[in-house]
C-alpha cells in the first residue's frame, strides 16, 4: 500500500455514489474525480465533507481536483516515519536522499508540497525513472533559493512494503 492509497481511501469515503477517483496524471493535485458531473444533487454535502477532512477542492471543466490543505499536509508529513537512508537503496536514490538530509530534517510546516505531491503521484504510478531526475532538479532549485528541503521524501523513497506509508 502506497502513502497515496491512504489519502485515496480517505477521499473515496467522502464521495458517495458513482464516480471515479483517480491520481491526477497532470500533477495539478493529488486526485481528480467526476463526482460533480454524476452526483450534482450531492455536490454541496460532499464538498463540505471533503473540506472538513482537510482536502482542497478546485473545479475544472466539471471535474474536481482534490489536494490537501495546509493543515492536512502538515499532519500527513508528520505522520510519515522519520527519514533514514537504508543501505539497500539504489545509488541514485541514496545520493538524492543524502543530499536532502544533509542539513537535517525540515519541520512539516516548511516542507515544499510541490515536491512531496510529485513524489506521491510518481511513486503511485510506478514512475521512479521520471521521479528521481525531477527531484534532483527541484532540490537543486530549492538549494539555490535557500528554501527548505522536502526531507519527508526520504521516508517515501525508502518505504518498505511492511510499513504503513
Amino acid at each position: 500500500m502506497s502513502a497515496l492509497d491512504v489519502l485515496r481511501q480517505s477521499a473515496r469515503a467522502l464521495l458517495p455514489g458513482d464516480c471515479f477517483l483517480r491520481r491526477d496524471q497532470q500533477l495539478r493535485a493529488l486526485f481528480v474525480t467526476d463526482f460533480p458531473r454524476r452526483n450534482g444533487d450531492q455536490k454541496e454535502n460532499a464538498l463540505s465533507a471533503l473540506r472538513e477532512k482537510g482536502f482542497t477542492v478546485t473545479e475544472e471543466k466539471g471535474l474536481w481536483l482534490l489536494d490537501l490543505g495546509e493543515e492536512a499536509r502538515c499532519g500527513f508529513i508528520a505522520s510519515l516515519p522519520a527519514p533514514a537512508i537504508s543501505a539497500d537503496l539504489p545509488l541514485p536514490v541514496a545520493a538524492l536522499c543524502r543530499s536532502l538530509l544533509f542539513g537535517g530534517a525540515t519541520p512539516p510546516s516548511q516542507q515544499p508540497w510541490e515536491a512531496v505531491k510529485r513524489t506521491l503521484l510518481r511513486l503511485d504510478a510506478g514512475e521512479m525513472h521520471l521521479l528521481i531526475p525531477e527531484l534532483r532538479l527541484l532540490c537543486a532549485r530549492y538549494k539555490r533559493q535557500k528554501t527548505p528541503l522536502p526531507t519527508c521524501i526520504v521516508s517515501l523513497l525508502d518505504c518498505k512494503e511492511d510499513m504503513p506509508c
